[in-house]
């Protein structure tokens, strides 16, 4: 009897211990449950937002960037909108800048005086896209002084051209003297719109010139009694060889802003063009080429930085000494060797669909892998002989697969913090290779085209202290957030300061 009691309360104590232990352990599940680690970008990230400086530059980045993009959509004057003016215009407080005129303006208004302001992304009181979008062949025909009142005839069963330029425009014609002419000439000037995309490319003054000489070849009189063809020119639009996407943000401005925009804030240069859309639109060209040219880098660099380094021995020596040659080559004569040599065989080029831009992104990428090849090399180098790296051997995996797939991702850290203070050295030598001409062509706009302006600028006699101030602020800012952030990236994806504040 008692031996079974004691039997019993033995095996009652055991069960009340596992019952014990086992809420012991549901407890300590539940707190592993609750508790989720960081991995390294989780950690990276809250030690990057925890930097002030950082974080407030990665912002300013986003807007920035964010800004330059959707410039199309905003209310800005056309970068190549052209108001010949004696002298620069200086900036204007937001209050002083005239709104434009609508376009239902009456036909007695002066137009001059508001073409004059350099406001409008027009030159007259048509919508965005009469003169924004569309290119125009102006035709000149001179009159007598006293011209008939009738319409031009018929010849042959055909309307005349002027008759069939009219009513293509829809407008009546302008009838003016041009300075340089007989006085009392009268020149009547006809305008036939073409838009954007319908207007053929690199083809001088469109189809319209040769419709006129074909038909005044045959002898076939095709202009009013008296009159005389003077002149057939084309003149391109303001938003010129732009792509799908802007054209179509081009389209959403319209309808949301119509024809206002923002007046020159920041000023015009001497050709009338509005310092601050300038700025904007430089800035997509600028970003675009340091971003295009440092992925081209990222790609030779890191492959060939990890082919070497993972293979060593001979092949890893040969390679480096390629890149030691390489390194013995002031780069700025090839890249203006390359350069001048590419723009003899533009045409060829531009046959295959390689344009200057292409080849520009192209050469300023070739040149910036050699640094990154040898980060990679010696990240590389400390990592092949980790125990990851054996056990993928031991699984059968490639060369290939063992660099790309195993090792790359692991120096990712370091190739992110390189590569984002290399965008800003990409950044400068296209603003220098701009400002030597080798770059960026006008109509296009960059910042370094923008610095070539400002130093026209700067004489004894007057400066124009705007055309200096605010393109190199807008340039100096990004440059400095570019290389804050990086800083940042450095210290936030550091493995040794993990888990650290």
């Amino acid at each position: 009897m008692s031996e079974n009691f004691t039997t019993t309360a033995a095996s009652t104590a055991q069960d009340e211990a596992a019952d014990a232990e086992s809420a012991r352990l549901e407890k300590l599940m539940e707190e592993a449950e609750a508790f989720k680690g960081e991995s390294l970008w989780q950690d990276a990230w809250r030690r990057l937002r925890r930097n002030r400086s950082a974080y407030v530059s990665l912002l300013f980045l986003a807007a920035f960037g964010l800004m330059s993009f959707f410039a199309p959509l905003l209310p800005l004057a056309s970068p190549s909108q052209l108001n010949l003016q004696i002298e620069p215009r200086a900036p204007l407080w937001p209050w002083e800048a005239n709104p434009r005129v609508d376009r239902a303006a009456p036909d007695d208004v002066d137009t001059e005086a508001f073409t004059e302001f350099g406001m409008g992304a027009t030159r007259s009181f048509g919508s965005l896209f009469d003169d924004g979008w569309q290119h125009r062949t102006y035709v000149d025909v001179t009159l007598p002084s006293d011209p008939p009142a009738a319409r031009p005839q018929v010849v042959e069963g055909d309307p005349q051209v002027l008759d069939w330029i009219e009513s293509a425009t829809g407008r009546e014609p302008v009838v003016y003297e041009k300075p340089g002419n007989v006085p009392g000439t009268r020149i009547q000037r006809y305008a036939v719109v073409h838009r954007f995309f319908d207007a053929p490319r690199n083809k001088g003054e469109t189809g319209l010139r040769g419709v006129l000489e074909e038909r005044l070849a045959d002898g076939r009189s095709m202009l009013p009694a008296g009159a005389e063809l003077l002149d057939v020119q084309y003149r391109a639009g303001l938003w010129t060889d732009l792509p799908f996407f802007d054209r179509w943000m081009l389209r959403v401005r319209e309808a949301i802003f119509g024809t206002w925009q923002v007046g020159p804030l920041l000023g015009t240069d001497s050709k009338g063009r509005d310092v601050l859309s300038r700025i904007v639109w430089g800035s997509r060209i600028s970003i675009q080429v340091s971003l295009i040219a440092s992925l081209v880098s990222l790609i030779l660099g890191v492959t060939y930085g990890a082919t070497a380094g993972f293979l060593g021995g001979r092949v890893d020596n040969l390679m480096m000494r390629i890149v030691d040659v390489l390194y013995s080559i002031p780069f700025i004569f090839v890249v203006i060797f390359l350069i001048t040599f590419l723009n003899a065989h533009r045409e060829t080029l531009e046959g295959y669909g390689i344009n200057r831009m292409t080849v520009f992104y192209l050469v300023i990428g070739a040149i910036y892998w050699l640094t990154m090849s040898r980060v990679v090399r010696g990240q590389v180098l400390s990592l092949k002989n980790q125990e990851f790296v054996e056990a993928a051997r031991v699984v059968g995996a490639s060369s290939a697969r063992i660099i790309f797939v195993h090792i790359v991702p692991n120096v990712l850290s370091v190739v992110i913090v390189y590569l984002t203070l290399t965008i800003p050295q990409v950044m400068l030598f296209e603003a220098f290779l701009s400002f030597l001409g080798l770059g960026v062509e006008s109509p296009r706009v960059s910042w370094g085209l923008l610095a070539v302006d400002g130093s026209e600028a700067i004489s004894s006699i007057k400066t124009f202290w705007w055309l200096v101030i605010y393109p190199a602020a807008a340039m100096a800012a990004t440059l400095l957030a570019l290389n804050i952030l990086g800083d940042g990236l450095r210290d936030a994806l550091d493995p040794k300061l993990r888990g650290k504040d």
